[in-house]
């Protein structure tokens, strides 16, 4: 079931909440002429392949991004209120047809990285099936004061994701050297 919460504003989505089960296809006639796709506030342990079905139902988007959701502060505590309900399913390509690829893509902006499982499989899918795709922008985490005086200094927001000596050790989890193409990686580190 697709809850269908989504107001048009000059040829641009922006979607409240929604429910994705395989059903791309039906999105299909909504999303075809998209070009920029950027789906903002996804929690941090959600399961990312899920964004794929939006993408396959999107085959114009040259532009994908993506933002994690990652406050213990309890920034927008009301929000998250409202839509409190949290199910972390789990998905695998198989759920997308064994032959979708995102032909136009060329750039994958992914805010709020972290070396953790979910999103590095987004990232090796995108690469693996997106034989046009150019860039790929990693932005860390953004800074947050409340978030700050939370944590501790072991577990602190203004520690940047993306230290130098790893970077290349991400871009071999990537699995960029399997393709035949060169992609540009761009690490944007935490600005305080």
């Amino acid at each position: 079931m697709v809850t269908k919460l989504f107001e048009e504003h000059t040829n641009q989505f922006i979607l409240s909440q929604i429910w994705i089960a395989p059903e791309g296809k039906e999105l299909q006639n909504s999303f075809k002429t998209l070009r920029k796709l950027f789906l903002h506030g996804i929690y941090v342990e959600f399961d990312l392949l899920w964004t794929l079905v939006l993408l396959e139902s999107a085959p114009s988007v040259q532009i994908f991004g993506i933002k994690i959701w990652n406050h213990i502060c309890g920034k927008d505590t009301q929000r998250r209120e409202i839509c409190s309900e949290r199910t972390i399913g789990s998905w695998s390509t198989t759920k997308l047809g064994g032959s979708t690829s995102f032909l136009q893509l060329k750039r994958l902006e992914f805010g709020g990285f972290q070396q953790v499982k979910q999103h590095l499989d987004l990232i090796r899918t995108v690469i693996k099936r997106a034989p046009n795709l150019e860039t790929l922008l990693l932005e860390d985490k953004k800074y947050c004061q409340k978030c700050e005086a939370v944590t501790n200094s072991v577990c602190s927001s203004k520690t940047s994701m993306f230290r130098k000596n790893e970077e290349d050790i991400l871009v071999k989890q990537f699995g960029t050297g399997d393709v035949s193409r060169p992609i540009q990686i761009i690490f944007r580190p935490l600005q305080c």
